[in-house]
């Protein structure tokens, strides 16, 4: 592995410039298929308040 990897964090809510504590982080990496990509931003957004 050489290190890369792709977050996706949620940042909603009111302070929209910080992570949401009750959100969701994912790492994920960067030979992921699309559609596995997909399923985690869709997971995301569905934790954003």
């Amino acid at each position: 592995m050489n290190g890369k990897f792709i977050r996706i964090d949620t940042y909603s809510g009111y302070r929209g410039c910080q992570r949401d504590p009750t959100g969701v982080r994912h790492i994920v990496a960067t030979d992921a298929e699309n559609s596995a990509l997909g399923d985690y931003v869709l997971k995301a957004l569905s934790q954003a308040v």
